[in-house]
């Protein structure tokens, strides 16, 4: 991700969450990638699922903000940032 390659990165994820899909950290950087891309449906779908594990998420509830905020949303961002 940090080298801009973020359809290479996203493959790599989808492959680790075939075989765990509860695997926190690849549900997040999932829907980092996927956000990033403007895959919003899929940002949300990845979002959707690691907070449904793991509720408290931090860095899945900011993530969450930033979709808000990157879809227009933003009196849900600013919520959300509040959590």
């Amino acid at each position: 991700m940090r080298k801009g390659r973020i359809p290479d990165a996203l493959t790599l994820l989808q492959t680790q969450l075939q075989q765990d899909p509860h695997h926190s950290d690849a549900l997040y950087f999932a829907a980092v990638c996927a956000r990033i891309s403007g895959s919003f449906a899929s940002a949300q779908e990845y979002l959707s699922k690691l907070l449904a594990l793991e509720p408290g998420n931090g860095r899945g509830l900011q993530e969450q903000a930033h979709l808000y905020r990157d879809t227009g949303n933003a009196t849900a961002a600013i919520d959300a940032y509040g959590e």
